[in-house]
């Protein structure tokens, strides 16, 4: 039997370091998650070979004493909780003060901070965890971490890491999560000197989304909420017709704090049930804020899953907050002319255009119109005028039919969302009531009605149309 021995502190460091940073992207959620309980607004984070040769983050929040700085790299060393009744009622996301510690055991470190109290800031330079450097400098307030040559001296672990452009996607898909789960602090992401995105920071969940994943998510985006006694559902899902082929889009945050759970996701999907085909699966951005006594945190080392009291309840309840979301609005897409996203000046939806109808005019000229190629490109994703197939409108009734008329050509550009939710009929679902005058113009591609009511002019699919009214 091999003698029993006491670790020296180097190797212990190196063994913990290895729970909390295996990979590039572990490294950069324990900075950030720093960032944002120091009471950041503005975060930037930025790396180069897939962080491997440099790891930046950088923040505007409150910093740290310059009596407190090398405490801040012993491990166990945290201002986030004092004994272990604190992990009862915790609400910061990192907690085990081992972040700097663990970073820094593996890699060189240079930590740049100061407060809004003190004249000047301080540099300290951690390598293989041995303090090198430790003085005054001038900087604003707030905090930069610099890591550089990760797994330096541990190049066992370095020699398991992906490929460079592997590791730096993963720390993209990273920082977009924390991004979506704190939409009121302004993220900014840059990869090998190139900037791959920026969030406006304004605590509005769907300009977030915009900016992150782009106009077709954001144009299909629900609100979801559910408010009860112990727990909060709230963000945002999208429409039916917008489904991937993996869980990808499937996001959740408890607490805030970004996890993976098996019972959600197949909560948020029994809530999309009969909505989508087999195989196919949703998006949501979902935030569940409970009790913290309800949960247990501290069940992954790296926090990336957490225990619920009563998972039962909570599943119940999210498959619940996305059906009542789905079954609010009327889900018929229709096509419309202009476009839906963050405004650039106060980052409100765009207004989209309506086309005028205009009753002396007769619908022959429409479809002159039509066949010059003044539609640059149609709904449907082909080109009329590079196939030289004039598009034929057959009308019902010509004497009873009105002109779609506009002082300028009607061009519709295929990058414009595709379909927007329909308000030509008031209620939520189709009765037998009457609705408001109507004139049908005409049909294009034996397929599709054009319909004018009021000011707005509708295409509708008779087929759909049909399905709709047969299911209801």
């Amino acid at each position: 039997m091999n003698e029993i021995i006491l670790l020296d502190s180097e190797t212990v460091d190196k063994i913990a370091a290895g729970e909390v940073v295996e990979k590039p992207v572990n490294a950069v959620k324990e900075l950030i998650e720093n960032s944002i309980d120091s009471g950041a607004t503005i975060i930037s984070v930025e790396i180069k070979n897939g962080g491997i040769d440099l790891i930046r983050v950088t923040d505007n929040g409150s910093g740290i004493p310059t009596d407190q700085v090398k405490s801040a790299f012993l491990r166990h060393a945290t201002s986030k909780l004092s004994s272990i009744k604190d992990l009862e009622s915790l609400h910061s996301l990192g907690f085990r003060g081992e972040a700097l510690s663990s970073i820094s055991a593996v890699s060189k470190t240079e930590l740049i901070t100061k407060t809004g109290n003190e004249l000047l800031g301080t540099r300290a330079v951690v390598e293989g965890g041995k303090l090198c450097v430790f003085e005054n400098i001038g900087v604003p307030e707030g905090t930069t971490v610099i890591v550089s040559q990760l797994f330096y001296n541990t190049p066992a672990r370095k020699k398991f890491l992906k490929s460079a452009s592997g590791e730096a996607a993963a720390v993209e898909d990273l920082v977009e999560k924390i991004a979506l789960s704190h939409p009121g602090i302004s993220f900014s992401f840059t990869a090998n000197s190139k900037v791959r995105f920026s969030t406006p920071g304004n605590g509005i969940l769907k300009d977030t989304i915009y900016k992150l994943m782009g106009r077709e998510v954001y144009s299909r985006l629900l609100d979801v909420e559910l408010t009860d006694p112990v727990i909060t559902i709230r963000g945002c899902i999208a429409r039916p017709e917008y489904n991937l082929a993996t869980r990808e889009g499937e996001i959740f945050f408890v607490n805030d704090r970004f996890i993976g759970s098996k019972e959600l996701s197949y909560a948020l999907e029994q809530g999309f049930k009969n909505f989508l085909m087999q195989h196919r699966f949703p998006f949501g951005v979902l935030f569940i804020d409970i009790d913290p006594k309800l949960i247990d945190v501290n069940v992954h080392p790296r926090k990336s899953e957490i225990k619920f009291f009563d998972v039962a309840c909570v599943c119940e309840l999210v498959t619940k907050a996305v059906n009542d979301a789905l079954r609010e609005p009327e889900l018929i897409p229709v096509a419309t002319i202009g476009g839906t996203g963050p405004s650039a000046d106060n980052g409100e939806p765009a207004p989209i255009s309506q086309v005028s109808i205009d009753s002396n005019s007769s619908i022959a000229a429409t479809q002159q119109g039509l066949e010059e190629n003044v539609i640059t490109e149609d709904f449907f994703g082909t080109n009329a005028a590079a196939e030289d197939k004039p598009v034929h409108i057959e009308p019902f009734e010509t004497s009873k039919t009105d002109l779609i008329h506009t002082d300028k050509p009607l061009n519709i550009k295929s990058d414009i969302p595709r379909y927007e939710q329909s308000d030509m009929f008031e209620d939520r679902l189709i009765d037998d009531k009457p609705l408001k005058e109507y004139t049908i113009l005409g049909q294009v591609f034996d397929t599709y009605w054009l319909i004018s009511q009021g000011d707005n002019l509708f295409l509708m699919d008779q087929h759909a149309a049909h399905e709709k009214i047969n299911y209801e």
